[in-house]
Parts: structure tokens; C-alpha cells; sequence
């Protein structure tokens, strides 16, 4: 695995070294962030439900490309990492790239644009059934309705693989009729895509505050982490030890749907700094009546280097 972390890696340079388009240019960003995860577990009942702070530090860098006059190209490298105040089995660090390609229609502010990105990362956890890697795809569309009023469409594609899977032998689904085979549940309850469609508004509020309000649905694999329960043979479509949230606790993974509303601020500080501010509140129903709400609230401060 080393060996192919360090070729994409190297494909990632190489595209950073030779592409040359008729403009281009160095960037960067650096930024730290707090954030509070009241059901990092995603768990329903209470005993399950665990919850913790984190910091998340994070760097990248790369060119921009001007293609045309009406079409940017980004090709960034991103290393970052999570470290968590009580759960260190989860603290981990990444490596990887993203790539953006943004085309606008017409000259202005109000003139429409598009874009699409992917992004490739390496998720090394102290809790090793998490290693792997995580890719995310997205094609977004936005305006300027008015001169302080956005309006953004999304759909995002997100999977993520694990290195290894650890089946638990022994453990099986419940058998209804004596005559049939039990039948083994997967291991890879940490092996989950799913899709992701977004409508956000952005306000200016003055020239250096702006404002957000989204909506987000999410269809996919939801990984929840409980104490041991025989239910898990029933409707766990995989499972595995999740010792990162300590002894006997067990990771399984269901098909779920997941409203999420966000709300945020950023203020940008000068030309290149910005603290934000947000607030993500999701509610999640699953197959076999799963059911949990999260809260997540979160801080940054991003400089940019362009």
C-alpha cells in the first residue's frame, strides 16, 4: 500500500509540473479547526451515544491553471489529520490530492458558472480497520441572483475503502428455519458510498461577512458503532470490532437517508485570513428502524496563500 500511496503521489507532481496551460499560478491554504460531534458513534439509544471535540489541521497546495478566459483549472496536494480529545482511536492523519475545473458563462458577477472536482485521500487512524482510502466526485452549479444573494446546486458522490476487513468468526445472521444454512455477515462495516445532493444560499452581509443556509440529503451506507447487541445479526448488513470507542463494541453498517441543514459565517479578516463559524444538524432513518440525530458545531481559521 505504501508503495502505491507514493505512485499517486508522484502522478499528482508530475501533473503539477507539466501541465502548462497559457496562465498559471502557485496557491495554498492553511487552516485549523475545532469542531464538537454530539453522536460521533452514530448511535440511538443513550448508553450508545458517544460524543467529543476535535481539532482537524489541514494544508494544501498546488497550481491554478487559466485555461481560457472563462474556464480555471486547480490541482492541489492536501495533507491533514483529526485529533480527538477522548477517542484517540480515531485520530488519524491524510494524504492525497484534489482537482477542480470551473467554467463560467459570460463576464460579471451575475454570469452562471459550473464545476466539477474529485479528491483522493489516504485516512491512516490509530484504529486500524479505518485505514484506507476516501474519494469524493461533485458537480455543482450556482449564480448570483441579486448582488448579495447566491444560490449553489451540488450532487457529490462519496466512498470510502478500507484496507483490511476483519470478520468475526462465529458470527452469523439469525437462521428462521432450521433447515437452511446460517448466513455470515460481512466484515467491511467500514466500506460505505453514497450520494449526496445540496442546495445552499449564500448572503453578503457587508463586504467582509458573508452567511450561509443549506440543505443536503444523503442516500447511502451509514456506520454505527453500539455495545454488543444480538439485533446486529438481524439487520446488520456488516459488522466488525470497533475497539476505537473501547471494549466490546461492535461497528455495523446499514443502507440510511439523512437530512442535514447547515448554517454558518465566514468573516475574512483581510485579502488572505477568514474565521468561520457553523452549525450542521442531521437526523438519520435507516433500514430496521434506525434512527439518530446528530450535532456538529464547528470553528475555523483559514489563510490563503494566492
Amino acid at each position: 500500500m505504501i508503495k502505491k500511496n507514493r505512485h499517486f503521489l508522484s502522478v499528482v507532481a508530475a501533473l503539477l509540473c507539466y501541465v502548462t496551460p497559457v496562465q498559471a499560478e502557485w496557491i495554498g491554504n492553511a487552516g485549523i479547526q475545532y469542531e464538537f460531534n454530539s453522536n460521533l458513534s452514530n448511535a440511538r439509544l443513550p448508553s450508545d451515544i458517544k460524543s467529543d471535540s476535535a481539532f482537524r489541521p489541514n494544508l494544501s497546495g498546488g497550481k491554478y491553471f487559466q485555461l481560457t478566459d472563462a474556464t480555471g483549472l486547480a490541482l492541489t496536494a492536501d495533507i491533514g489529520g483529526t485529533t480527538y480529545l477522548h477517542f484517540d482511536g480515531l485520530n488519524n492523519v491524510l494524504y492525497g490530492a484534489s482537482t477542480t475545473l470551473r467554467h463560467k458563462f459570460g463576464l460579471g458577477g451575475l454570469a452562471p458558472w459550473i464545476s466539477l472536482s474529485g479528491s483522493a485521500a489516504y485516512h491512516d487512524f490509530e484504529n486500524a480497520p479505518r485505514d484506507g482510502w476516501r474519494y469524493n466526485l461533485s458537480f455543482a452549479m450556482g449564480k448570483r441572483l441579486t448582488e448579495r444573494f447566491t444560490l449553489q446546486l451540488k450532487y457529490r458522490y462519496e466512498e470510502q475503502i478500507s484496507d483490511r476487513i476483519y470478520n468475526i468468526p462465529g458470527l452469523t445472521h439469525a437462521t428462521f428455519d432450521d433447515e437452511d444454512p446460517p448466513i455470515p455477515i460481512g466484515g467491511d462495516a467500514f466500506n460505505i458510498s453514497a450520494h449526496n445532493v445540496s442546495l445552499t444560499g449564500i448572503f453578503t452581509v457587508t463586504d467582509a461577512v458573508t452567511a450561509f443556509l443549506a440543505y443536503t440529503r444523503r442516500e447511502g451506507g451509514i456506520t454505527s458503532t453500539i455495545g454488543y447487541d444480538p439485533e446486529i445479526l438481524e439487520y446488520g448488513d456488516a459488522v466488525a470490532v470497533d475497539r476505537a470507542f473501547g471494549n466490546n463494541r461492535y461497528a455495523y453498517k446499514v443502507e440510511a437517508g439523512t437530512n442535514l441543514i447547515s448554517v454558518g459565517f465566514s468573516w475574512a479578516i483581510n485579502g488572505h485570513a477568514s474565521l468561520n463559524l457553523g452549525y450542521d444538524w442531521m437526523e438519520t432513518t435507516g433500514d430496521h428502524h434506525l434512527e439518530y440525530n446528530n450535532n456538529l458545531a464547528h470553528f475555523s481559521l483559514i489563510y490563503s496563500f494566492e
